[in-house]
């Protein structure tokens, strides 16, 4: 289940914007929740984007289809060199010169009664030419609520960096 989806240098999204879909308090108490115990947060099953014309709300969309595909098919649908394809802010140079990113919180529930919601958070940022950063964590909670780094990659002109 999608908790939360960040998105930064998209088409007419400059800074980095957030759709949050954890539940605030007044919701919780209506029962129509899903509850996230590792963050001891509600999650929606649903949510409503709802704004002024030309505010952005379709191209949100559009950034969480752009960070799927790029997810499941870039492997498919590139060569290696191809350039990859990215719609940056363009209203100003130093956007269009700086990296998109996409970002999400996300659970994976194993449906086993003994375990419960595995939460991870997962993102990239890229350019025309390369994924200069990509990161997966885990959250977990033991006495406090801690991410646990899976990897954390950084390329810059097609090299890893430490």
């Amino acid at each position: 289940m999608l908790l939360r989806f960040g998105v930064e240098n998209y088409l007419s999204i400059r800074d980095h914007q957030e759709l949050a879909l954890t539940a605030a308090k007044r919701i919780r108490r209506s029962g129509i929740v899903v509850p996230v115990p590792i963050l001891r947060e509600d999650a929606l099953p649903v949510a409503v984007i709802y704004g002024a014309n030309a505010s952005g709300k379709s191209n949100l969309v559009a950034a969480v289809e752009a960070m799927r595909g790029h997810v499941v098919m870039s492997h498919k649908a590139q060569d290696a060199g191809d350039p990859i394809p990215r719609h940056p802010f363009l209203l100003d140079q130093a956007s269009a010169d700086k990296p998109s990113r996409f970002d999400c919180m996300f659970t994976i529930d194993d449906h086993s009664a003994s375990a419960s919601q595995e939460v991870y958070e997962y993102g990239f940022a890229f350019t025309n030419a390369e994924y200069v950063h990509e990161w997966l964590h885990r959250v977990v909670r033991h006495k406090r609520q801690t991410t646990q780094m899976l990897f954390d990659r950084k390329t810059k002109n097609g090299e890893t960096q430490g």
